[in-house]
């Protein structure tokens, strides 16, 4: 664990998350712009996942990691924000993995698989 953020490194660590969220919000335009070969919005058809690294940066947190979706992949229910306090995140990403047609039953430790849940949540 570092010692509580000096007031330039905030500074600095704001403006780089600033920037990777610029470029996902770019990514997504980008996917909206984009017409699939059925002439459909790519975007529809995909999803795209935005974290950060860590919850809170000079403990390195793993607690309130943000996690941004985007699309639905044609499955999930889209425009909301779910609080998944306190659920790890191998669930999304095996969530994730179904909603693209990759057959899973699990991701990651099976102790910590929340898979079959975060699948109910997003589906809506």
């Amino acid at each position: 664990m570092h010692a509580p953020f000096a007031p330039e490194a905030r500074t600095r660590k704001v403006a780089a998350d600033k920037w990777f969220v610029e470029v996902f919000a770019d990514l997504v335009k980008r996917f909206k712009d984009t017409k699939s070969a059925s002439g459909a919005r790519l975007f529809d058809a995909s999803l795209l996942l935005f974290a950060n690294h860590m919850g809170e940066g000079p403990q390195h947190s793993l607690v309130r990691v943000p996690f941004i979706l985007a699309g639905s992949a044609g499955v999930y229910k889209t425009g909301r924000w779910l609080d998944l306090k306190g659920t790890p995140h191998n669930g999304l990403l095996g969530s994730m993995a179904r909603a693209m047609d990759v057959p899973t039953d699990s991701f990651g430790t099976p102790k910590y698989d929340t898979t079959a849940m975060i699948d109910q949540r997003l589906r809506g």
